[in-house]
């Protein structure tokens, strides 16, 4: 490999040597060989297209273990050889001496010294391979460190498969269907002596899809705070009434523990899959 430069622009002529020439020649073919190695070391570059039957090709260039080399087109057969010819020359005092050297690439067979061709890859299918985004080396999730991780994925928020993952769709499946739980205490006060009371417990839900629950805490100094009954009406988006009663003349001083669990017909179907 050369990466000399040569200076030719001094006066009184160059002595131009074996070395200089030797060093032009390096230059070119190596830095050929850098680029061709850019597609691999088993690449057509240029040429080599079949005719309309498929079985004559042109001629090409190919790059083949490393070296840049002319392929002579003709039948298309299964094996490549390389060829070399050599030239000489007659130097002083009349001897003559192999100068040029020649290899070309051709069609042919030689057992054990010859290629698949085949296994020649076209430099346009190797920018196509380049481009291509859908895992063309067929790489692994193991080789790339995700082999942990399971294959399988799922929509459903009811499969009980602990080797599936479950979308972003499955996770906002089950929050839909989770019911929204409100609650507060309601001081009412004195009920009773023979006569019921009402009190409006505001909860500001926006929907009359729920289901109301009462306890009733008593406050009084006697234990006489457990006759009373009750009755919810007037379920709207913001509110109920408790409608109380009692079965004795007692005076009963309570409050109300109250909860509403917004629900619909989703929820029943979720409580019945689980």
């Amino acid at each position: 490999m050369s990466n000399t430069t040569i200076d030719f622009t001094h006066a009184d002529g160059f002595p131009l040597t074996q070395r200089t020439l030797q060093i032009m020649q390096d230059s070119y073919r190596e830095a050929l060989k850098g680029l061709a190695a850019l597609g691999g070391d088993m690449v057509i570059l240029s040429g080599l297209e079949e005719d309309s039957g498929g079985s004559v090709l042109t001629d090409g260039w190919v790059f083949v273990d490393g070296e840049l080399l002319p392929f002579e087109g003709g039948t298309k057969t299964a094996r490549f050889v390389i060829e070399e010819a050599t030239e000489s020359r007659t130097f002083e005092p009349g001897v003559d001496k192999d100068v040029y050297t020649t290899r070309t690439a051709k069609f042919g067979s030689n057992p054990g010294h010859d290629y698949d061709f085949d296994a020649l890859t076209r430099l346009d299918s190797i920018k196509t391979h380049q481009q291509n985004k859908d895992n063309p080396h067929e790489v692994t999730k193991e080789q790339v460190g995700l082999g942990n991780l399971p294959n399988a994925k799922s929509d459903s928020f009811l499969l009980k498969d602990s080797d599936s993952l479950a979308t972003n769709k499955a996770v906002s499946e089950v929050f839909a269907r989770v019911p929204r739980i409100t609650h507060g205490n309601e001081y009412v006060g004195n009920v009773g002596g023979g006569s019921g009371a009402k009190t409006r417990i505001t909860h500001n839900l926006g929907n009359v899809n729920y289901i109301a629950f009462i306890t009733i805490i008593s406050h009084g100094s006697s234990n006489n705070d457990n006759d009373l009954t009750y009755a919810i009406k007037n379920k709207t988006e913001d509110y109920f009434d408790v409608y109380l009663d009692d079965t004795t003349s007692h005076i009963n001083e309570i409050s109300l523990d109250w909860m509403i669990i917004y629900t619909d017909n989703l929820i029943w179907g979720l409580l019945g899959a689980l």
